[in-house]
């Protein structure tokens, strides 16, 4: 018996066999790496597949029993359906037709290895059903037969040669249909030709397909066509299941477009006095997966606006004049699960703006860079409150001591993130007793501390083995001591100029 011509040294032992109906016998009891190893190097040679038809035959209907009955890993049989697609020429006469399929308005015939294997939907219907040595019937009333020849021949061969030739109608219901069935190819492949018909006409809907589908690509495309229209908004992809938007003001020609995508938005900014407007209290209850409200420097905001907040996992107030101390304390009373607090630029507050910091016992973020009035009394509190931080921005607080630093330290001991840049009243025993209990501590911005010497920054390199990050810029250092530091620490990023 001849071999493929490419069959590895670890599979000699094959060359031994004379008789063909022992080669998967043979394969089968070795490991099943063999097994997908052997039929890839077979049909890579589809001169030995042509002059081996029967054995080949035998060879994927092994491989599709043995998936059907989960003995074959669905990496091993995505190995397999990717030969079968290479060399589909060549195999499709081979493949065993064991599954069968009624749609409305047709039916067809199919393997399972391949359904199983390219959508996690089939894979479930046939472990449910599958029954050796029957053909599997499985009926989809609801799809439409033109529909279902589009997902077969994907199936098949892995592409859709004339995909590009149908109407944006019909790739949305084929898409439709590949993501129901969790075929992600397939989304992709229709993602890809759906992106030459985003237009101002069609953005709104198209990027709502994206963002249900998950489709980044196809979503910044729309993103980009909206933003080019100059509406007053910006539209942003971000990760793939986030929609940011930022309003700077509302126009005749945004507000339709903007309620059309509220329920796909899940990150949105608000500029201006947007917060005051009607529009806003018509929008934001419509914006069901919104995650994240950023009010940066906005100039007003709307009392109204409260009951939508307790969703919110991160909410930006920096640089709001209005934020007083009574309306922080408002707001932060209906915050519930809040992740990320930004409250920056906010000299304003003091402890009746800052007491309910501390009620948001998930926060893990938390920026008050600027809010000159915080005291170690306040970051104390918010300390005891908020056990899970994990990053938190002190900068420009000039009025904290040693004493706050000793009780964050003590009480989050999970920080891996912190800047206490120009916290000035810190010296080396404050810093020793932040940093001591943060065994996770990555990053560390410390500049212009200006009772801080050359003791204390080598005093946090010997307490910090996982800093990655230091900043100790206009600190008291000498030259020699960042030359031993880099020297004994090369994989730290210093920043010391």
């Amino acid at each position: 018996m001849d071999w493929p011509a490419l069959l590895p040294s670890d599979l000699d032992y094959c060359r031994s066999i004379v008789d063909p109906a022992q080669l998967i016998p043979t394969l089968a009891s070795h490991a099943d790496e063999d097994l997908v190893r052997f039929f890839e190097v077979a049909a890579d040679d589809e001169t030995w597949t042509l002059n081996h038809k029967d054995v080949m035959e035998a060879f994927i209907a092994f491989l599709t029993q043995e998936f059907s009955c989960k003995r074959l890993r669905v990496i091993h049989g995505q190995r397999i359906t990717e030969a079968i697609h290479r060399h589909i020429d060549v195999l499709r006469s081979l493949l065993p037709h064991d599954l069968h399929l009624v749609v409305k308005g047709g039916e067809a015939n199919g393997n399972s290895l391949l359904y199983g294997v390219q959508s996690p939907i089939f894979r479930d219907l046939l472990d449910r059903s599958y029954k050796k040595g029957q053909v599997l019937k499985l009926t989809f009333a609801d799809v439409p037969k033109n529909v279902f020849d589009v997902v077969a021949e994907y199936i098949l061969i892995g592409d859709v040669t004339t995909l590009y030739r149908h109407s944006l109608d019909m790739l949305k219901r084929i898409l439709l249909r590949a993501g129901q069935w969790q075929i992600s190819g397939l989304v992709t492949l229709c993602a890809d030709v759906i992106k030459r018909y985003v237009n101002r006409d069609t953005a709104t809907d198209l990027l709502q397909t994206a963002q249900a589908y998950a489709l980044p690509e196809l979503k910044q495309a729309c993103c980009d066509v909206l933003n080019y229209m100059d509406l007053g908004a910006q539209f942003a992809g971000g990760g793939p299941s986030e929609l940011k938007v930022t309003i700077e003001e509302f126009r005749d020609r945004n507000i339709p477009m903007l309620m059309e995508v509220a329920s796909s938005i899940t990150d949105l900014a608000l500029r201006g006095h947007v917060c005051e407007t009607m529009e806003i209290k018509e929008l934001l209850p419509r914006c069901a997966r919104l995650a994240a409200l950023d009010l940066h420097g906005s100039q007003g905001f709307d009392l109204d606006l409260l009951p939508l907040l307790p969703r919110l996992r991160e909410l930006d107030l920096g640089s709001c004049d209005w934020l007083q101390n009574a309306v922080a304390s408002i707001i932060l009373q209906r915050l519930d699960g809040l992740k990320t607090l930004i409250l920056s630029e906010s000299p304003q507050l003091t402890y009746e703006g800052f007491a309910h910091v501390a009620d948001q016992t998930a926060l893990e973020n938390l920026n008050c860079t600027y809010c000159t009035n915080m005291e170690d009394p306040f970051l104390t509190h918010i300390a005891r409150g908020c056990r899970a931080l994990v990053e938190i921005n002190l900068s420009w607080c000039p009025k904290l001591t040693d004493i706050g630093m000793r009780s964050l330290g003590s009480l989050s001991p999970g920080l891996k993130v912190i800047d206490i840049s120009d916290c000035t009243k810190v010296s080396n025993a404050g810093l020793h007793d932040l940093v001591r209990p943060c065994t996770q501590l990555e990053r560390l911005t410390m500049q212009h501390l200006p009772l801080v010497s050359e003791e204390g920054i080598l005093d946090v390199l010997a307490l910090c083995p996982k800093l990655k990050f230091l900043d100790i810029r206009q600190c008291t250092i000498t030259e020699a001591a960042i030359d031993r530091i880099k020297e004994r620490r090369p994989d730290l990023e210093l920043q010391c100029s």
